[in-house]
């Protein structure tokens, strides 16, 4: 029988030109996907804290229309640039009687629910991650859908935007406007500064 040989494959390893040039490639590809990648999760946090807001105003809507309450209405304020708060408050007959107003006064209304970036709930989201274009705002639903509000509410995402509010004019940051019809219909639209208007 003959002598069986040994073959020995010789392993190369990377150059430090290779190493460098994946090193530098690996650069470049951060470069651009980490931005990116913090834009995704921005846009994430937004859209959930926006369809959390709506469907505190699609309930609130609701419960109006199926006469659970007289009156109901969702108030908007900023908590110290730290986030939002969202109050949730019922108006029955004999307080309804009385007071008629969108006002955000303990004493007429039945009943508060407060959500804020400090709440803690399964339901809703925080809203640590969202801001107001004012200092207060409000959307009120009576038996026969009126609506009486302090104006557009402008929402904007914190990171986005560094001062306590939102600062809508003369920035190229996305902001999204709540709009609410006399129906107790509810929507958001987004500003696009490419297009100069309203998208949905």
């Amino acid at each position: 029988m003959g002598q069986s040989q040994v073959q020995l494959i010789k392993q190369k390893g990377f150059s430090l030109i290779e190493l460098l040039v994946v090193i530098a490639l690996l650069g470049i590809i951060s470069l651009v996907a980490v931005p990116n990648i913090r834009e995704w999760l921005v846009k994430k946090e937004m859209e959930k804290d926006l369809n959390t807001i709506m469907s505190i105003v699609k309930n609130v809507s609701n419960d109006i229309g199926n006469n659970l309450y007289e009156m109901g209405g969702v108030f908007f304020d900023n908590n110290n640039g730290n986030g939002l708060i969202v109050k949730i408050r019922y108006r029955g007959p004999d307080k309804y009687r009385t007071f008629q107003t969108c006002n955000n006064n303990d004493s007429e209304w039945d009943g508060v629910e407060t959500y804020s970036s400090s709440s803690v709930s399964e339901n809703y989201s925080t809203f640590s991650n969202i801001r107001l274009d004012r200092a207060t705002a409000n959307f009120c639903f009576s038996k026969n859908f009126t609506v009486n509000f302090t104006g557009n509410v402008s929402l904007c995402h914190k990171e986005k935007n560094t001062n306590a509010i939102c600062q809508l004019v003369n920035t190229n940051d996305p902001y999204y406007d709540l709009i609410v019809q006399r129906t107790g219909k509810a929507g958001f639209l987004k500003y696009s500064y490419a297009k100069k208007h309203w998208v949905q």
